[in-house]
């Protein structure tokens, strides 16, 4: 059932223009299939949305793919 909920909340976010679209793209380039590109960016969605939680912060875009000495900096 959550891979389910999963895959309907990431769907949209792996166009060329969504937030994942890079991420999904850049995997299947190298030869991952679908299924299995779907599967990574569920799995980083989830750690986003779950770090997002437990910090109670805001929503930054640019924080998504960034590490946290790269965030420090440009902030």
């Amino acid at each position: 059932m959550l891979r389910k909920v999963l895959g309907l909340i990431v769907l949209p976010l792996v166009k060329r223009t969504g937030l994942y679209g890079a991420y999904y793209h850049n995997k299947k380039a190298h030869g991952m299939s679908g299924t299995k590109a779907m599967t990574a960016v569920m799995r980083k969605f989830l750690k986003l949305f779950y770090g997002w939680y437990k910090s109670g912060g805001h929503f930054d875009r640019n924080r998504v793919f960034a590490c946290e000495s790269q965030y420090l900096s440009a902030a």
